[in-house]
């Protein structure tokens, strides 16, 4: 497997399962409704903020390999949750569909531009491509303990 086949893998196994840290995002999200989706039940983000925050950053990496500098401020950056269960319902496919449109767009990356410097960014793109799993799997976490809390 090559580096950037293993950056899309972890980032996949992250979403799907087989992850080796513990319960995917999508098996954190099974069975989770809108109502319980939108509590902040810690007095911090909720699930569906956190599950909208991760979309957007994968959005971020996706403009970023593309050659542009951005950073999403506020509200780009923790949108708010939506009402319905069908909100709820897109919200979850969004992030499942980001999850592997990136995980595609990470395995066609040309290895010649892993050590190029990110766009805005002081770091190479083989520290963002490996980081971007990490993030999933920092919020992840995060998802599991208010999961606990509901």
């Amino acid at each position: 497997m090559t580096e950037l086949e293993q950056f899309a893998d972890t980032l996949r196994r992250g979403f799907d399962g087989e992850s080796w840290q513990g319960d995917s995002l999508s098996e954190l999200l099974d069975g989770v409704t809108a109502e319980q989706a939108r509590k902040r039940p810690l007095n911090a983000h909720g699930i569906w903020e956190l599950v909208l925050h991760i979309k957007v950053w994968h959005d971020v990496v996706l403009t970023r390999i593309g050659g542009e500098a951005f950073i999403p401020v506020g509200n780009q950056n923790f949108p708010e949750a939506g009402r319905s269960a069908e909100e709820w319902k897109q919200s979850v496919e969004a992030l499942r569909q980001s999850t592997y449109e990136l995980a595609d767009v990470i395995r066609r990356f040309d290895p010649k531009r892993l050590d190029d410097q990110v766009p805005g960014k002081d770091y190479a793109y083989r520290h963002m491509l490996n980081g971007v799993a990490t993030h999933d799997a920092y919020h992840a976490g995060q998802i599991a303990l208010l999961k606990k809390q509901l």
